[in-house]
């Protein structure tokens, strides 16, 4: 099949000189309203989180270190405001970290656990 693009870019034109077209193009895109201006913790109403060395703490950041080795997953996946907001209403007392201190500690602990669990010195 030979198209001839010159004939295609004069109707593609034609239809953009339309008023119709001329509308479509004008028209702002609707765009969902961002539900999380506001910090989450507000919106659940918590003003206590657990302390670092809770044991609750200590096991939600090791599951999701297994989660996002275990499953491949980006580093970035950890400030997902989607699971932050789906470990809100699980527990709204966990404290999220940063990918940073993610990677530099949490991630530095799991490694050091699994060498020790499974690699014979």
């Amino acid at each position: 099949m030979d198209v001839d693009h010159a004939i295609l870019a004069k109707k593609i034109k034609e239809k953009m000189n339309s008023p119709l077209g001329n509308v479509l193009e004008k028209q702002p895109a609707k765009k969902r309203p961002n539900v999380f201006n506001f910090e989450i913790l507000e919106f659940f109403g918590v003003k206590d989180h657990f302390k670092k060395d809770v044991v609750k703490q200590k096991q939600f950041l090791q599951d999701l270190a297994l989660l996002v080795v275990k499953n491949h997953l980006l580093i970035q996946f950890i400030e997902s405001t989607w699971l932050k907001f789906l470990i809100m209403h699980l527990c709204s007392r966990i404290v999220f970290t940063s990918r940073i201190i993610f990677s530099q500690e949490v991630l530095v602990n799991l490694a050091k656990k699994m060498k020790q669990k499974y690699v014979f010195t």
